[in-house]
């Protein structure tokens, strides 16, 4: 009996378990907002969504402020107003401005519900959803239908009454089943407040859950549609089934991350509900699906507006053609108009500029004056006098004018006098220069006023004695030039040559000029059809650069030219004529010819010479490797058959005179390999003389005992010196035999 007792007390505990899993799948993978805060507002749990809205982990939103999510300058008002509404009516529910980490902003509609049970905390369960999309809409359905608010405000006061109801429910469960009230309540309020179900379908076992919700949707209680997957499947619209399934398949496929589709279903009355699924596949190790967990949510009212929406929208577009066709009809009126002004205004511009234009260009000053007053000059008359151009404006005409011909100017001014004259004119810096003025009365503008010309006569006769003695110079160079020059036309027909081409050529000028260039019997065929050439280039704009060509002169002498051409541009840029100089280059040639044998010949010895001083430096390099040899061979000889014998010599017993004599002898001895330790020394500056003792007769390839007994040491002496060799020479703690580096050395 209490073993059949405690399997029907466990069999309930299976059954919430498995449903509080069932919850808990839904709230981690759900597209909604869900939350929990405590009275205060401080955040204690929020699902997936939340973080993946706000841009939050899960750790940075936990112990923070609800109202982290609304922008700066509302975080006060709304928390206030939000926290009393809980504290005074147990709810509080709305649509916020939502703000995210990165400062995106996202509309959401949330329904926040105070929860009090026995032995807990009171807090706050909240549930929201992301209407950005549906705000959006909502606001251009506004402008065409005004009474999508109050459905709105009916929606919301049911909602009310359901959340009621439910909390009133609370009340009446047992300590045993709270946890699972409080996961249904929770549950009931994300699902009613959003015509929201689950759904859960276990892909191996082919267990389907229907969430009750669901089947309200479609008007059935929750006894009249069995949890069948085939049987649900047949209420989906027969012309979605086959999209839907398809949608469905591509999910489990990993085509999508997730399953969601807008389909129709049919409804128990036989109507029409459409439905949003959404939903996600849970995969084993190997990726395989093993279970899909989602939701339908009923989107049948959204659909109606965007339904009425578009209609709005088809009428407005309607309007908005009718409206377009009449405006382009008044347009196309007001183009005509304005083409017609425009053309005329263009007219006046073009007239203008061409005016202002030909006054620039001339090389005369004019003025245009009204009662001797000046309303507009050229720059020519600005720069003749000296004057910016707007300080001619306003000035009385004689102001320019010498004191000695003002009364004159003056006269003629007002007279309309139309003759040229002369004067003296006077500019800003008060220099005097003779002018020519000729002034006629003119229309400008509508008005009557005088046009007059100012002719410089010293600047012209200044140009004119310029331009003389420019072409002096220009013919002194031109004849005077060492260098042929020879002046052609376009065709290359020769208009002047100097005594320069005459003499080289040995023609005169008459048989010259007149002539193509290319056509004289001094150029060579080919040479006649590179300067032809050459010409034509530079006749089309090219740039040529300096070429050489041969010469027959009429005596018969052969020279060699280089020629260098120039072409002449005329005042607008066009080619004119073209100026050909002529260098005699032969004896240069010649001489670069003679050095470049010289320079051959030079090189030659050169490379000679190289040879033999390689050959003395292969011989030099050989001597003083025989010195060196020399050099470590007597003082190897010595060290070895003279040195130990005079320190023995020293220790035994000789007399003071003996002695004397042994220490002349050491000391000649050591001035003889003196030079030969100065090199040693040199390839180990860092040792002691005694070390660079021990290091050559280990070089020889004497043991510790053997250097010992000839320097008068103990074998743990030498060990010492062979220890600080090695440190000097940086063999320490490697593997480097000391005799074999020395010998390297030497």
């Amino acid at each position: 009996m209490p073993m059949t007792k405690a399997i029907r007390d466990e069999a309930p505990q299976r059954s919430l378990k498995a449903l509080g899993k069932i919850y808990r799948d839904f709230f981690n993978r759900t597209g909604d907002l869900m939350m929990l805060h405590d009275l205060e507002g401080r955040l204690l749990h929020v699902n997936p969504a939340v973080s993946r809205l706000s841009g939050y982990t899960f750790e940075e939103l936990i112990g923070r402020p609800i109202d982290v999510f609304i922008l700066p300058k509302f975080r006060n008002l709304f928390r206030e107003a939000y926290l009393q509404e809980i504290n005074t009516h147990g709810y509080a529910e709305g649509v916020v401005l939502f703000q995210a980490k990165d400062g995106s902003a996202y509309y959401v509609d949330y329904r926040n519900v105070l929860v009090e049970e026995p032995g807990f905390e009171p807090y706050v369960s909240g549930l929201g959803r992301d209407i950005t999309a549906r705000k959006r809409v909502e606001a251009a359905l506004q402008e065409a239908h005004a009474e999508m608010e109050q459905r709105v405000k009916d929606r919301t006061a049911e909602l009310v009454e359901v959340n009621t109801r439910l909390k009133q429910e609370s009340d009446e469960r047992s300590q045993a089943v709270e946890i699972l009230r409080l996961s249904q309540e929770r549950y009931t309020l994300a699902t009613c407040a959003a015509r929201i179900g689950v759904w859960d379908w276990n892909l191996r076992t082919n267990e389907f859950y229907l969430d009750p919700n669901v089947k309200a949707l479609l008007g059935y209680r929750d006894e009249e549609i069995p949890n069948d997957i085939e049987i649900w499947s047949s209420h989906v619209h027969p012309d979605d089934r086959q999209a839907v399934m398809e949608a469905f398949q591509a999910h489990l496929d990993e085509k999508t991350p997730e399953f969601v589709y807008e389909h129709r279903m049919l409804t128990k009355d036989g109507g029409i509900c459409w439905i949003l699924a959404r939903g996600t596949a849970i995969r084993d190790a190997q990726g395989q699906p093993m279970r899909v967990v989602g939701t339908d949510a009923d989107i049948t009212n959204l659909k109606r507006v965007e339904e009425e929406l578009h209609q709005v929208l088809d009428k407005l577009e309607d309007r908005v053609a009718a409206r377009t066709a009449e405006l382009a009809q008044a347009n196309a009126h007001l183009r005509l108009e304005i083409s017609e002004r425009q053309r005329s205004e263009e007219a006046l511009q073009e007239n203008q500029e061409r005016y202002r234009a030909l006054a620039n260009a001339s090389f005369e000053a004019i003025f245009i004056s009204e009662n001797g007053i000046c309303i507009d000059a050229n720059q020519t008359a600005a720069d003749m006098f000296g004057y910016d151009n707007g300080e001619l404006i306003g000035i009385f005409g004689t102001d320019v004018i010498a004191p000695e011909s003002k009364e004159r100017v003056k006269h003629h001014m007002l007279s309309g006098y139309e003759e040229p004259y002369e004067a003296v004119a006077q500019r800003k810096d008060g220099t005097h220069f003779r002018v020519e003025i000729r002034g006629k009365m003119s229309e400008y503008r509508g008005r009557l006023v005088r046009v007059t010309v100012v002719h410089d006569i010293d600047r012209a006769k200044k140009m004119e004695s310029r331009l003389r003695e420019s072409e002096r110079k220009y013919r002194e160079i031109f004849e005077l030039s060492p260098e042929a020059i020879v002046l052609l036309d376009r065709s290359g027909t020769v208009l002047d040559v100097n005594d320069r081409s005459q003499e080289w050529l040995g023609y005169n000028r008459e048989a010259i000029i007149g002539k193509r260039f290319w056509d004289f019997p001094f150029l060579s065929d080919d040479d006649k059809a590179l300067v032809r050439k050459k010409f034509s280039q530079r006749m089309a704009g090219e740039k040529v650069p300096p070429y050489e060509i041969g010469f027959n002169a009429k005596r018969g002498a052969k020279r060699i030219g280089r020629i260098v051409a120039t072409a002449i541009r005329d005042s607008k840029g066009e080619i004119v004529q073209d100026l050909v100089m002529i260098s005699d280059i032969t004896e240069r040639i010649q001489t670069e010819r003679e050095l470049q044998a010289s320079e051959a010949e030079l090189q030659q010895r050169s490379r000679d010479l190289e040879e033999v001083n390689a050959a003395l430096r292969v011989l030099l390099k050989n001597r003083e490797s025989d010195k060196s040899d020399l050099e470590e061979r007597v003082l190897v000889n010595v060290k070895e058959l003279i040195t130990p014998y005079l320190q023995k010599l020293k220790q035994t017993r000789t007399s003071s005179r003996q002695q004397a004599y042994l220490k002349v002898l050491e000391d000649n001895l050591n001035e003889i390999v003196s030079p030969f330790y100065r090199t040693l020394s040199a390839t180990y500056s860092r040792l002691t003389p005694k070390e660079m003792q021990v290091a050559d007769m280990v070089r020889q390839g004497r043991t510790t005992k053997e250097i010992a007994a000839l320097t008068n040491s103990t074998p743990r002496a030498v060990e010492f010196h062979r220890n600080n060799i090695r440190k000097k020479l940086g063999l320490t703690n490697r593997e480097t035999n000391l005799r074999s580096y020395l010998l390297t050395i030497n």
